[in-house]
């Protein structure tokens, strides 16, 4: 999907709404995204112009962060953090999201190697 933004999304209006993310979602009065989710930026540009949805932090206009690069770059990353909590973070952080074996093995490598030192 092209051209895609993944935010928080609130209905805030009195009914129930449906939007066209992936895949499509319901939401009830007041209800929320239990998280970012992925939208096109068309159906961002609908939503945001019928005034029935409130939008939290766009993850696409963040800064992109040390997990969403490939695990080449996550490793070489890695060796310039020395905290074993932060590594602890992103542990907690990729396991919650894309959890991939590979990267949480580097994750969990430099972890172990900064607690024995």
């Amino acid at each position: 999907m092209a051209d895609v933004s993944k935010v928080s999304v609130t209905n805030a209006s009195d009914g129930p709404r449906v939007f066209n993310s992936t895949p499509p979602i319901v939401l009830q009065a007041g209800q929320s995204s239990d998280g970012p989710i992925s939208i096109s930026a068309a159906e961002l540009k609908s939503m945001k112009a019928s005034g029935h949805f409130e939008f939290g932090e766009s993850a696409a206009a963040a800064e992109p962060g040390p997990l969403d690069g490939s695990v080449d770059e996550l490793t070489a990353h890695l060796e310039t953090i020395s905290d074993p909590d932060e590594v602890q973070r992103l542990i907690d952080a990729e396991t919650a999201g894309k959890s991939r074996k590979s990267a949480i093995a580097a994750l969990e490598a430099r972890r172990d190697e900064l607690l024995a030192a």
